[in-house]
């Protein structure tokens, strides 16, 4: 997308990358607070927690990935020429889809770290973790084919994403292939977490049957009381319901963040390239598209610092502790 369009569209553009620009910019500052502390304990953490590692990935994936769509939407409204040169452009479009991939990736495997810790009480094989980035980094050659065959200069609609904005069938090609991988990627990512659900479900299913049986038991014996039964029982059964739904939330939350700010503007790339390569840019009366799907990926590195500290006690204590020092 160039500089000759209409008032308006720019007048809402320029807006539009001033806002994403200031939200990358403070998800980095985020994604460094954590990362900070966290690596400063890598020696205590790494070397037994797989998870750790694999939440280092992500922070470190989506620090990039907010420095990226800071320099692209700055260098838009600055001088949007730039991203039209043969080597800014060619980076910029393929780091684009190279930091989300790196993202899902990661996404898949924090998934299956917490399916080994639950199944198997184990971190996940070194083998499953080099090959999930194996398969991210062979799909990210095809947006650098595309990308690198493209004679015109690509359409900057969507950050951070970009669109080969050509006719040709094989840069399209390479394009959409390389953009399979993310509706893969979430349909594997849901699968994951919904099978660490049933498994969990399941364990704890066991667990309150044992107990149950325990009680009865107990309840029978002239050494424990009726009392001390329907206590257990009660107990038993809130603990399972409480972590149950714990469980549930954790895995939904876990999706959230990439089906609702990902996968609307990954669809609506793949139906444009689809149902109309190398279309000129969208209408005035379209122009809360631009909003909408470039914002949405900006929310996501915001969410995941926050999301990460959420989920992990571990990491919010040493961020807690390291504001402490600070201050």
């Amino acid at each position: 997308m160039g500089s000759d369009v209409s008032p308006n569209i720019r007048r809402i553009i320029n807006i539009t990358a001033c806002v994403i620009s200031a939200m990358s910019l403070m998800a980095v500052l985020a994604c460094a607070l954590v990362l900070v502390p966290l690596l400063r304990d890598r020696e205590a953490r790494f070397k037994t927690s797989g998870i750790t590692r694999t939440v280092t990935h992500i922070l470190i994936a989506t620090l990039l990935h907010g420095t990226l769509m800071a320099i692209v939407n700055t260098t838009w409204v600055v001088n949007v020429t730039a991203l039209n040169l043969p080597g800014p452009r060619i980076f910029f479009a393929v780091a684009g889809y190279l930091l989300p991939i790196w993202l899902f990736m990661s996404n898949i495997r924090l998934g299956l770290e917490r399916l080994w810790l639950v199944q198997y009480s184990q971190n996940l094989p070194s083998a499953f973790v080099y090959s999930i980035y194996g398969v991210g980094l062979s799909w990210s050659g095809f947006f650098v084919a595309a990308f690198a065959l493209l004679n015109d200069a690509p359409d900057w609609v969507y950050w951070p994403f970009s669109i080969p904005g050509s006719t040709n069938p094989l840069v399209n090609i390479l394009f959409e292939t390389g953009m399979s991988i993310f509706p893969a990627s979430c349909i594997a990512i849901a699968a994951i977490y919904i099978r660490i659900y049933l498994v969990t479900a399941s364990i704890l299913s066991a667990a309150r049957s044992d107990i149950l049986e325990s009680s009865s038991q107990c309840s029978a014996s002239s050494n424990c009381s009726i009392e001390c039964s329907k206590q257990k029982t009660y107990m038993a059964v809130a603990t399972t319901v409480k972590q149950q739904q714990t469980v549930l939330i954790r895995c939904a939350m876990m999706a959230v963040g990439i089906l609702v700010l990902y996968v609307p503007t990954i669809i609506f790339v793949m139906v444009r390239v689809s149902v109309a390569p190398g279309a000129e840019e969208l209408e005035d009366s379209s122009a809360w598209v631009f909003v909408l799907l470039n914002i949405l990926p900006a929310l996501d590195i915001l969410y995941t610092p926050l999301l990460i500290l959420w989920f992990q006690p571990e990491i919010r204590w040493l961020f807690a502790d390291f504001l402490m020092n600070l201050l």
